[in-house]
């Protein structure tokens, strides 16, 4: 399963050093290399494989990491709970707008953005959920009264659920699993208009932002248009049960755990021979 990239490592989980990123490709081009297939999330993540020029050259086929809609199923004291942890914890009105990020806080996440869109929009509260990496935009954001950073949090569908907008400024993902889970959970999404997001559309299933003003102008419309919001839910929901939905795709990922035993053979003949 090839779900880690050059890209997706640069600005997350590796320090930000050159020497790192140029480490990183020799040891994935040695991992991808022995494998007898690659299972990867996207399209988007499909060509970043191939940009690693396998001498192997394994297929690659792309399967959504999907989403057990069983899991995110909704409960009325999710959005309760949630409310409340934010009143008691950090004194936000339990009617406050809520603008949820989930995820590391990685430079990639665009915790920049996060800022930005706090320090424009002080009548909202934004919210980011998830384990928390220092650096110079989460100092700034945490310092805004009306910005805070979780950490962990247990029960991930208390969030998605007691929020009112999920913005997701991540600048590369080789999927974003917090998109499937927040349509699942009937979030609308606000997101940056990348390649790896292209299955959701803009104006249709989420809002998709470019620039700063961007996102700002998706959140308030968001929070103003009432029947806009349906609308991004319904066909959000509707698109994540009908291509990432894991009842299905459990199906084509046995699918080539077969196929893969079968190839594993042809090799291990070839080599006897």
């Amino acid at each position: 399963h090839a779900h880690t990239t050059v890209e997706d490592l640069e600005g997350g989980f590796l320090p930000d050093i050159i020497n790192w990123g140029k480490l990183t490709k020799i040891y994935l081009k040695y991992l991808y290399n022995i494998s007898h297939l690659l299972i990867t999330p996207t399209e988007f993540s499909k060509k970043s494989l191939k940009r690693l020029k396998l001498k192997k050259k394994p297929p690659i086929y792309v399967v959504s990491n999907g989403i057990k809609f069983e899991k995110f199923r909704e409960k009325r004291e999710y959005r309760e709970n949630f409310r409340k942890f934010l009143n008691e914890k950090y004194n936000i009105p339990i009617d406050g707008k809520i603008i949820l990020n989930v995820g590391y806080t990685w430079r990639k996440k665009g915790p920049d953005e996060f800022f930005r869109c706090a320090k424009d929009l002080s009548d909202y509260w934004f919210v980011w959920v998830g384990p928390i990496k220092e650096s110079i935009y989460v100092k700034k954001a945490s310092e805004l009264e009306n910005c805070l950073f979780t950490g962990y949090y247990d029960n991930i569908c208390e969030p998605y659920y007691g929020a009112d907008v999920l913005i997701y400024p991540s600048y590369t993902e080789n999927q974003g699993i917090p998109l499937l889970e927040a349509s699942v959970c009937k979030l609308p999404i606000v997101v940056r208009d990348i390649e790896p997001f292209n299955w959701l559309i803009h104006g249709e299933s989420c809002y998709k932002a470019n620039n700063h003003s961007e996102f700002i102008n998706g959140i308030e419309k968001i929070l103003r248009d009432s029947n806009f919001k349906n609308k991004l839910i319904k066909n959000a929901y509707n698109i994540t049960d009908k291509l990432h939905n894991f009842k299905n795709i459990e199906k084509q990922i046995e699918k080539l755990y077969k196929k893969v035993i079968k190839l594993k053979n042809f090799y291990l003949e070839r080599t006897q021979k």
